[in-house]
């Protein structure tokens, strides 16, 4: 009986998760309330109906579902990294700085992470963590010429017009087509 139990929650995840990629979000939803109320130990239901949620526009309930998963499993990055993600929506930009870094503890080169960091901190107004977090990716990635684009403009905000226009020229030599650079260097 057990190993029918077992199988049928698996079935019901999968076809929660079908429905998630589908973007029935209502279904997938129930799905996954079949699963909590099955097995209220395991953290990725909560994790996939987080995701349900917010597409719902849910995000109160979003960030509930993933703080409900990292109880049940702390170990998970995705979940601080959906719940960060939530918590910019909120205009809640310290919090999320939180949530990427507990995210960064266990995956610390996940560049993923390190970017929606540093648009939270940025949002915070805390350019000089977002600059050492540009610096950081681009040690990991050398070729993220993004993030030179992205260092100018954060040192604009800090004043520094000369170590912006270092930066913006850098971008601009290597993506020269893109009007980004040219309009931040004027």
């Amino acid at each position: 009986l057990s190993a029918v139990a077992q199988w049928n929650t698996d079935r019901i995840m999968d076809m929660g998760q079908n429905a998630l990629y589908f973007s029935d979000y209502v279904i997938s939803i129930q799905y996954f309330n079949q699963v909590i109320a099955i097995k209220p130990h395991l953290a990725e239901p909560y994790l996939l109906r987080a995701n349900a949620k917010y597409y719902l526009g849910d995000y109160e309930g979003a960030i509930q579902d993933c703080s409900a998963a990292i109880e049940r499993n702390p170990f998970v990055p995705r979940a601080y990294y959906i719940r960060g993600f939530l918590k910019i929506q909120n205009q809640e930009y310290d919090q999320a700085t939180n949530d990427f870094s507990k995210a960064l503890e266990f995956s610390p080169n996940d560049t993923t992470f390190l970017r929606m960091r540093i648009e939270s901190q940025e949002r915070a107004k805390n350019f000089e963590g977002a600059l050492k977090d540009a610096d950081q990716i681009l040690k990991i990635n050398p070729k993220s010429y993004g993030l030179f684009y992205d260092k100018g403009r954060l040192l604009l905000q800090l004043k520094d017009t000369l170590g912006a226009e270092k930066y913006l020229n850098k971008f601009i030599e290597l993506e020269n087509k893109s009007s980004m650079g040219w309009s931040a260097r004027a």
